[in-house]
């Protein structure tokens, strides 16, 4: 009995195609772990908050002679930094303050990174509560907003200020909870 061409060629085909399915016949089974975190949405840093310059000397400039007793200090100046638009279930907004420690003072002091010596920036709560590098305050969020109120000053442990530039830098992150 012959076979015609057309028939061979045919079922040349299909064995390639029952060939090249049969990976398909076998099973495995895999296991997807599928995860997230569901978190209200941040407060908004007020436009007033954003970048503040704090002026220690009130647009005029701070005399050394009266830095010159060592624990000296500049009168304080009170400033804000303020939180709006926190949803409605954020009842509590964390603020914590990193910049470059002073060692006269690490529980309040920053360093100055401008020329004047034997002098540093102390940074607190308006109450007292120091906000040195890694401090942190927890306050309670009302009307959807929060202010910490702030103040700082010029603090010089061993006296004998030198005249110069006084500058340092604070960045301040928040947690919402």
């Amino acid at each position: 009995m012959k076979i015609s061409r057309v028939f061979r060629k045919r079922m040349m085909l299909l064995s390639m195609v029952i060939f090249t399915s049969a990976p398909g016949w076998a099973s495995d089974s895999a296991i997807l772990t599928i995860n997230g975190n569901v978190q209200a949405a941040p407060c908004e840093v007020a436009a007033d908050s954003l970048a503040q310059t704090v002026d220690l000397g009130k647009g005029k400039p701070i005399n050394s002679y009266n830095l010159r007793e060592p624990g000296a200090a500049t009168p304080w100046i009170y400033f804000s930094v303020n939180l709006t638009k926190c949803p409605p279930n954020t009842r509590t907004a964390k603020i914590t303050f990193n910049g470059p420690a002073d060692p006269a003072g690490v529980g309040d002091l920053y360093r100055n990174g401008g020329t004047a010596k034997n002098v540093a920036v102390q940074l607190q709560g308006s109450g007292g509560h120091p906000f040195g590098d890694g401090r942190s305050y927890t306050g309670l969020i009302s009307n959807n907003a929060i202010r910490y109120n702030l103040r700082a000053r010029l603090f010089s442990k061993q006296g004998n200020v030198g005249v110069g530039s006084v500058n340092t830098l604070v960045t301040v992150t928040f947690i919402y909870q």
